[in-house]
């Protein structure tokens, strides 16, 4: 089996969302990570379960 070295070359912060808690509008983040090889890796953390819909009681969202 063959390796290769990659190391990150590029980060990127991106804001794909808001979220509105109470009057605040909080933003949703996710991360790129470019590599000197050309691979991208996208790092989306999700929600803390805090914030589920199902436990703040909000309906769940539509699912594809």
């Amino acid at each position: 089996m063959t390796t290769s070295a990659s190391n990150p070359h590029r980060l990127y912060l991106m804001q794909v969302a808001t979220m509105a808690i109470g009057s605040l509008e909080v933003p949703v983040p996710c991360y790129l990570i470019q590599t000197n090889n050309g691979k991208n890796i996208l790092i989306d953390s999700g929600l803390p379960p805090m914030l589920s819909c199902r436990q703040a009681g909000w309906p769940a969202p539509n699912r594809i």
